[in-house]
């Protein structure tokens, strides 16, 4: 099997492409960038090719730019490969590279009643590049049913696990969340998104707010970025709108090993937005133990066992999401159920580094192919 000693990341840059890069750059391998998106921050891991540059608003100078990262890609000194995170436009751009190509698919990506995948002219292009992969990756057997449903090739298709950190087990929490935010000692919710829009955290709020009366020790924890999306500022007044902005606590960006103990602070963690790929945050709030009520979505189709693992709601309807709420926050047995079967669910959870592993195996053999 080839060595792999440098890929060729196509995508946004986000914090996704970051975990595999970094992930990669521990075993030696130089991993470069060309962005779909503006890079939000540091690119550690290699050059980045191409920086999209957000303000070209037009389709026609997004057609313009995709075709500038094609010719970044083709110009990369020494690449082995090329990987698109995920299909759609970065895979686009990989495909016209010449380059071995892995394509990983995200829910959204193939999604049929969901996300651009709608679109027939993006079906088209989504198919079309998967064609041209040598390998396909997905991180849950949802998706590789989905891509087999388009008649994609079993031996194509390689489940790649995206494995969560040892950070995330369930452990008594090291960081004194109750005193630092004053949660007293009543059930905490935690809203496990950022505020933007697609991840309905108004809803959250106000069927938190519904529920305040009947429960008056709990509390709400909500978390804000302030990402360029954010809309944290109408959530704010929202809340303040129901009279619950003594209840609500806000914490921003914080560090993994602090996200980590705020999960095992918390009683109930809720992901409900309108649409999405695979949550990790999700899968690693899970992990410490949180129980989870999430939108039942593609995306998420086989994350959450419901009525074992958690519960799961339609993200259309409000009043599902109160009432899966009010059943958590008023059965603590049904919580401590949950939570011997989510420590169960942790035990059996790969880490990254065996994802990073079978990645490198999935490369090697692309590369022999071309030997």
């Amino acid at each position: 099997m080839s060595a792999v000693r440098h890929v060729a990341f196509v995508g946004n840059g986000g914090i996704h492409l970051a975990h595999w890069a970094r992930l990669l750059a521990g075993s030696g391998v130089r991993v470069d960038l060309v962005a779909t998106k503006a890079v939000p921050g540091e690119w550690p891991f290699g050059e980045v090719l191409h920086a999209w540059r957000s303000d070209d608003a037009s389709k026609l100078r997004q057609l313009a730019q995709a075709l500038r990262a094609s010719r970044a890609l083709r110009r990369a000194p020494g690449a082995q490969l090329v990987h698109a995170h995920y299909a759609g436009k970065p895979a686009w751009i990989a495909a016209r590279s010449g380059l071995p190509m892995v394509v990983s698919v995200w829910g959204g990506d193939v999604c049929p009643t969901t996300g651009e995948f709608s679109r027939w002219w993006i079906r088209r292009l989504t198919l079309s590049a998967l064609e041209r992969a040598g390998a396909t990756t997905v991180h849950s057997q949802a998706l590789l049913d989905r891509l087999l449903e388009l008649g994609r090739p079993r031996e194509s298709l390689h489940l790649i696990p995206w494995g969560v950190a040892r950070c995330f087990r369930p452990s008594a929490p090291a960081t004194p969340w109750r005193d630092r935010l004053d949660l007293g000692a009543g059930p905490v919710v935690l809203s496990l998104r950022w505020t933007d829009p697609i991840y309905q955290i108004d809803r959250i709020a106000g069927a938190f707010a519904d529920l305040a009366a009947e429960f008056p020790a709990a509390r709400l924890v909500l978390r804000d970025a302030q990402t360029p999306l954010s809309n944290a500022g109408a959530v704010r007044a929202l809340v303040e709108a129901r009279g619950i902005a003594d209840r609500v606590r806000w914490v921003g960006w914080i560090s993994r090993d602090e996200l980590a103990d705020l999960y095992r602070t918390c009683d109930v963690g809720i992901s409900y937005p309108s649409t999405d790929g695979y949550p990790i945050s999700v899968q690693e709030a899970m992990s410490t133990g949180l129980v989870p009520i999430v939108s039942d979505l593609p995306g998420t189709e086989g994350l959450v066992e419901p009525d074992r693992t958690g519960l799961v709601v339609d993200p259309s309807e409000p009043g599902e999401l109160r009432e899966a709420l009010r059943l958590l926050l008023a059965g603590p047995d049904r919580r401590t159920r949950y939570r011997a079967a989510l420590t169960a669910f942790a035990e059996g959870l790969p880490t990254p580094e065996e994802g990073r592993d079978r990645l490198l195996e999935i490369y090697g053999r692309l590369l022999a192919r071309r030997e």
